[in-house]
């Protein structure tokens, strides 16, 4: 595993947990990452979370579950 995937899984597990966090961008490592997530028309209990580099546009995606107490 090279050394940006590794970033990104890191990355993921922290806004995977906590989408507010503020987490440099695994690739260009000059910008924080930019989060959003769009829900699954099909599946109100899942979501996808983007995260983006404002600065060099990379993105990687997350399909996430809703917690039950939500």
């Amino acid at each position: 595993m090279n050394d940006t995937t590794q970033k990104w899984i890191e990355a993921a597990k922290l806004l995977g947990r906590d989408p507010a966090v503020s987490v440099e961008c695994p690739v260009c490592g000059s910008a924080k990452l930019a989060v959003e997530d769009i829900p699954n028309p099909g599946n109100e209990m899942e979501f996808e979370r983007y995260l983006r580099c404002p600065s060099c546009d990379a993105v990687n995606v997350m399909k996430m579950r809703k917690k039950s107490d939500e």
